[in-house]
């Protein structure tokens, strides 16, 4: 029986390699029209990448891979500016037209570009999107004040140029995305202000983590991830990983990952609980209560917490821990694959990629593992 890193590889390069005979062509969740996803490509180059670093595919096949996804993303740039590139969905999506570019899209194609060697030819594209994240036409003013403290107004990103709100994770993969490039490039100027980063933590909501914008009650396990990730580019430390627990945990439960819950008071709670058999509730304590959906997580937010939690195997104060947390949610992405082995073709294109890039991740993140304990005498 091959062991679940064999599974692991077996699985992601048949979503990778499913996605790229497509051409990143297909359907979605949202929109039954096979189109072009160019969130799908962002988190396609992630997923090469990690599997050209954990040495899955061969440089050759790398930048073969590469190559053929610059050329997709280059034609469908909406960007009228040619010292700029920018994505969107392309299908229509509430008030946004469906050539209506979006930060996080964009951002996360910056991510993707970013994983990437210069010398595969990224660079052009990547700095055209760096600076269509930088210009101050995407940005609105975020009213940091709060009960018992104050803060000064600061800057960031709006959702897209027809829905004007400060949307947290798509915020927090935009500020995440801009720091890590500042650092890489050297280019300070493209560096977040704090002050974003300090209203994200100051969003947070102990013990549960982050609702999707403030005043919503729902907290779904894709955007923790995005917040969580977005946020370890500039601070991965002891208070990272507690909010990383903290926020990560109400998702497990005994048979399964959820993909969702509300934070809710009491009398909500009570109103839940009359309308549907099928939720279940607690407490936290005082008014505060979890309503949680009996809805399995989402291939896309398996990915992310994949990559979550390999990126917590690989750089963070207590290791052993979030390696464990990592096999036991491979070890349920796998559960999956091992029942349909057609599953990776029948899989949504956005949601496809995301699962590669966390298995991706989690391949590169235990075999780094396993790097170190054998470099590390016996005591």
């Amino acid at each position: 029986m091959p062991s679940a890193l064999e599974m692991a590889k077996e699985y992601c390069l048949r979503l990778v390699d499913d996605f790229e005979a497509g051409q990143g062509v297909g359907p979605d969740q949202y929109w039954d029209q096979p189109i072009y996803h160019p969130m799908a490509e962002a988190k396609h180059l992630c997923a090469i990448s990690a599997l050209a670093a954990a040495g899955v595919i061969s440089g050759a096949s790398y930048e073969k891979r590469v190559r053929a996804a610059l050329s997709r993303l280059e034609a469908a740039n909406l960007s009228k500016n040619p010292d700029e590139a920018c994505w969107g969905l392309g299908f229509a999506w509430g008030p946004c037209p469906a050539d209506e570019p979006y930060v996080i899209t964009t951002a996360q194609i910056a991510e993707g570009l970013l994983s990437c060697p210069a010398a595969l030819g990224t660079q052009p594209l990547l700095d055209a999107s760096l600076k269509w994240l930088g210009s101050d036409e995407r940005l609105m003013t975020i009213d940091a004040n709060r009960a018992g403290a104050q803060a000064a107004p600061f800057k960031a990103p709006a959702y897209s140029k027809n829905t004007q709100k400060a949307i947290l994770n798509a915020i927090a993969v935009w500020a995440g995305v801009m720091h890590a490039a500042a650092d890489a490039l050297q280019r300070p100027e493209l560096a977040p202000p704090s002050a974003v980063f300090d209203w994200l933590w100051d969003s947070y909501i102990d013990p549960v983590g982050w609702v999707y914008e403030p005043g919503s009650a729902r907290i779904d396990l894709l955007h923790q991830c995005y917040i969580l990730l977005g946020l370890a580019s500039a601070r991965a430390d002891a208070r990272f990983e507690s909010a990383a627990f903290r926020a990560l945990s109400h998702f497990h439960q005994h048979d399964g990952i959820l993909d969702k819950f509300d934070l809710v008071d009491e009398a909500e709670a009570v109103e839940a609980l009359k309308r549907s058999s099928r939720i279940t509730a607690s407490s936290l304590g005082g008014e505060r209560w979890i309503i949680r959906h009996p809805q399995p997580a989402k291939m896309w937010s398996m990915g992310e917490l994949l990559s979550a939690y390999a990126f917590l195997t690989k750089r963070s104060v207590n290791p052993a821990f979030w390696e464990a947390q990592l096999r036991r949610t491979l070890a349920a992405a796998l559960a999956a694959f091992a029942n349909n082995k057609d599953a990776p073709s029948q899989a949504f294109g956005r949601d496809a990629m995301h699962l590669a890039n966390g298995v991706a991740k989690t391949i590169d993140a235990l075999k780094d593992r396993n790097r170190r304990a054998q470099a590390t005498p016996d005591a």
